[in-house]
């Protein structure tokens, strides 16, 4: 497959699936029995990495959304170790639980008096509405964004960095363009929606004085 045929297959927005995700997430795990296959006694890290970014491209795995690490002996624990102690004991298991209950519990459709109808709630929302989404997150699918958006009425959907996706973590600041991103919609509807309130003022005053 030719770097731009990749691309093509890979690029994301209105026809991005959970069922494509699983698909890339099966080449992945193929493409790694592949590269483990082809490391050879001998071979230091970087050249196990220029092995992996060939193969990957190779399997049509262009973009990737973190970068390609190959580890070897006692650079594995000190790894492992150094990533554990810097993220994983800063977060508490009680608040995935917690997270897991609010999801499942988290069903607008139980508003009284709309009998659990998901969509009717969603159409009764009045509010002005800005959905941002990232590419690719599976915990908060960019599919349910959209149909969130379809069904507010007046309600405004943004793709988070659209053309470097990175799934769950989109708005977690890591690059300056997806930054940069946010702060300019966030800023121009807000803009908007304060504009929109001023005018309203003013007709509520006109009408108030005739």
């Amino acid at each position: 497959m030719t770097n731009s045929a990749a691309r093509a297959a890979e690029r994301v927005g209105p026809a991005f699936s959970v069922d494509g995700m699983l698909l890339a997430r099966q080449k992945t795990r193929r493409a790694i029995k592949d590269i483990s296959a082809l490391i050879k006694p001998g071979m230091v890290e970087e050249d196990a990495v220029d092995l992996a970014r060939k193969t990957l491209i190779e399997s049509g795995l262009v973009l990737s959304w973190h970068p390609t690490r190959v580890r070897f002996g006692s650079n594995t624990k000190s790894w492992l170790v150094k990533t554990e102690e810097d993220g994983w004991k800063n977060f508490d298991a009680r608040n995935w639980v917690c997270q897991t209950w609010a999801y499942d519990a988290h069903d607008i459709g139980t508003t009284p008096g709309l009998n659990g109808d998901y969509h009717q709630a969603l159409r009764s929302i009045r509010a002005r509405t800005l959905i941002l989404a990232g590419v690719g997150d599976l915990l908060n699918p960019e599919a349910e964004a959209v149909e969130a958006a379809r069904y507010i009425h007046g309600a405004q959907f943004e793709t988070i960095e659209p053309c470097w996706p990175s799934g769950h973590f989109s708005a977690a600041g890591l690059t300056q363009p997806e930054v940069d991103f946010q702060n300019q919609a966030i800023g121009a509807f807000l803009t908007k929606v304060y504009a929109s309130r001023g005018a309203n003022d003013v007709r509520q005053a006109a009408a108030g004085a005739q």
